[in-house]
């Protein structure tokens, strides 16, 4: 499986991808099934191994309702304040810095019960899994190609003026533009990507593979790789990354200078909104 998708998907719902109370509170407490789905996705498992994988997700998910869920909700208490009295670049990296620190929790937590999964496949399961990441391999490729540089970035533009306007609420003729010209201040990451793939992927496979390895050092190594992938990019895609960061950022400051009495309202209401859903599910059992 794509480990960092895999992750990044269940945080990227946690926190981000939020449409509504209802649906979102439905997602979080089906996310085990949804996760289960995920594994199903790459791998036959066994009996054995959907009970175990079963009960780790749900040991995973208490953990994260009851250690993180609450995080995240006074987390953006603090970020209504920075957005209310004005961004600056401080308070704009404060806020950057709080989104890494949930990826690196929640990457720590579930690093070790990926471990455990990967040493429980058999020689099957291994080649089955591998087979599956090379035709998503294809498949993310092949999207990737059948569309134009010009309609990849109209269709950046066209989500990054549904998002600003799903937290902001309409917005002026002015901040759309503003928006719709910045996806070309972005560096394309694709083919980084790919090779970043291709060699966690490698990776991986090397210790898969390796019948050398103990089951104790085994498990080390995964862990390590897991923790540790992005030793698996290279030079010029980390510093992309750092490049489209600093874009990011930049891009935040600028609108937030547009940004009406009346905008700002509705997103403080928007924050406290999903603060208090987070804070609603965490008392949840």
């Amino acid at each position: 499986m794509n480990i960092q998708s895999a992750l990044k998907l269940f945080l990227l719902a946690s926190i981000v991808l939020v449409l509504s109370a209802c649906s979102f509170k439905t997602l979080y407490n089906n996310a085990d099934w949804v996760l289960a789905g995920m594994v199903n996705d790459f791998i036959t498992l066994s009996e054995e191994q959907e009970t175990d994988v079963d009960k780790r997700i749900e040991q995973l998910m208490k953990w994260h309702r009851k250690s993180q869920l609450p995080i995240y909700a006074e987390d953006l208490k603090e970020i209504k304040q920075y957005t209310q009295q004005g961004l600056t670049d401080e308070r704009a990296e404060i806020i950057f810095s709080k989104f890494l620190s949930y990826w690196h929790a929640l990457r720590d937590r579930i690093s070790p019960e990926m471990a455990e999964l990967f040493l429980t496949l058999d020689e099957k399961q291994k080649q089955e899994l591998f087979q599956a990441l090379e035709e998503r391999n294809k498949e993310l490729q092949e999207e990737y190609t059948e569309m134009t540089r010009e309609e990849r970035l109209e269709k950046g533009r066209d989500k990054m003026v549904d998002k600003f306007t799903e937290w902001n609420g309409e917005l002026s003729s002015e901040q759309e533009a503003l928006l719709r010209s910045w996806p070309e201040e972005f560096k394309s990451a694709h083919q980084d990507r790919m090779k970043f793939r291709l060699a966690l992927q490698a990776g991986l496979k090397e210790i898969l593979f390796n019948d050398s390895l103990s089951k104790e050092q085994e498990r080390e190594q995964l862990i390590k790789l897991i923790n540790n992938s992005e030793d698996y990019q290279t030079d010029e895609h980390k510093a992309k990354l750092v490049y489209n960061n600093k874009q990011a950022k930049a891009l935040m400051l600028a609108f937030s200078e547009t940004v009406t009495d009346e905008q700002r309202a509705y997103l403080g209401e928007r924050l406290d909104y999903y603060s208090r859903i987070f804070t609603e599910l965490a008392a949840e059992d």
